[in-house]
């Protein structure tokens, strides 16, 4: 019983010896399968290594290309600062002399500064001068004011009085209106007459051209030979020149022939002299002829209204000259239609009132001119 056991025993050490053998051959195969691994994973790590020492390689050359290019571009840049530092240095010599001129407009600035500091001194005392002035000026505005009532009271007083010379102009208008209205009505019956002159004339001129063939027929001729002391007296015109005498016709052969006398040359009238009022007329319209502003006829220059259409031209009126005179008492230059100076008070109504009443005029009248045409 004891040999068997023992046999078991060593057979079971046995086994166990063969079973750790085994595992630890699994683990070395386990082991060499891991170091092949990694000798292949090494193996591909190395290719990586190449393929990136190769492309290192290529990019270390295109580096060195790249830097000798760069090389080239700093030569270049080192010629440009220096092109540059010349450029600046003459910069600085430009910049140096407009310092130079700045410096020297601050001078004059400052003289400038100076002077305009003086002016202001000046303007001050100037200003304090105009205070001064202004109160005066404010006191002679209050005693213009106190004066400019009493103008006032004296306006009231002129206005009166040119009231009552209103009223007279306007009786002298409707005075001359009716003057007006008169020589309208003797124009027109002027009219009327130089018509009625002009057609006896053409009558008369009628009359004297019928005489005339009248004579000129052999029956008058007949009559002159028999009575040749007994002449017609012709008619003469206003304007009509001398006659002249009718030849004398051929006589008829008779046993007595008598001598045949011509007509005595009769004495011409002198034409009417023309009235004054239409002589001045006349020489008026010579002066100078206008278009109507109406229709368009020519009419005298001075006419106040057109013989044609009847347009009313514009009325003539006197007016007193405007302008400045000086104080008769100051000599201070005021308006000429002043009353009183503003300078010293010197009243004037009382020396225009004196002036007025010695010429015996009041508000100037309108004038109306009027013409015959």
């Amino acid at each position: 019983m004891g040999g068997t056991s023992s046999i078991t025993d060593l057979l079971r050490k046995a086994e166990e010896a063969l079973q750790a053998k085994e595992q630890d051959l699994t683990k070395r195969e386990a082991a060499v399968t891991e170091a092949k691994g990694q000798l292949d994973a090494d193996r591909q790590g190395l290719e990586q290594d190449r393929a990136a020492l190769a492309e290192e390689r290529d990019s270390v050359v295109g580096r060195e290309k790249g830097l000798r290019a760069r090389e080239k571009e700093l030569e270049q840049q080192d010629r440009s600062l220096s092109q540059r530092e010349q450029e600046f240095e003459s910069a600085k010599q430009k910049a140096l002399t407009k310092e130079q001129d700045v410096l020297r407009r601050e001078e004059d600035v400052a003289r400038r500064m100076e002077a305009l500091v003086k002016r202001e001194e000046e303007l001050h005392r100037r200003d304090s001068e105009m205070a001064a002035s202004s109160q005066e000026i404010a006191t002679r505005k209050g005693e213009i004011a106190a004066r400019q009532q009493d103008i006032l009271k004296l306006l009231g007083e002129q206005k009166s009085a040119i009231e009552s010379q209103i009223q007279r102009g306007t009786e002298l208008l409707s005075r001359e209106q009716r003057l007006a209205k008169e020589e309208d009505s003797i124009a027109s019956a002027k009219a009327k007459v130089a018509e009625d002159q002009r057609r006896l004339t053409e009558r008369e001129k009628g009359l004297i051209s019928r005489e005339q063939s009248v004579r000129a027929t052999p029956a008058a001729e007949s009559a002159v030979a028999a009575a040749p002391a007994a002449q017609p007296a012709a008619r003469p015109g206003p304007r009509v020149g001398p006659q002249v005498a009718p030849t004398p016709a051929p006589a008829r052969s008779q046993p007595a022939p008598q001598p045949v006398t011509r007509p005595i040359a009769q004495p011409v009238r002198a034409a009417p002299e023309p009235e004054p009022e239409t002589a001045e007329v006349e020489a008026e319209g010579e002066a100078g002829e206008i278009p109507c502003p109406a229709c368009g006829t020519m009419i005298s220059s001075d006419a106040i209204m057109c013989y044609a259409c009847g347009h009313r031209l514009q009325e003539e009126t006197t007016e007193g000259d405007t302008g400045e005179i000086p104080c008769p008492a100051c000599g201070t230059m005021i308006s000429s239609d002043a009353i009183m100076c503003y300078a010293c008070g010197h009243r004037l109504a009382a020396e225009d009132e004196d002036k007025a009443s010695k010429k015996g005029g009041g508000a100037p009248k309108k004038v109306l001119k009027k013409k015959v045409i």
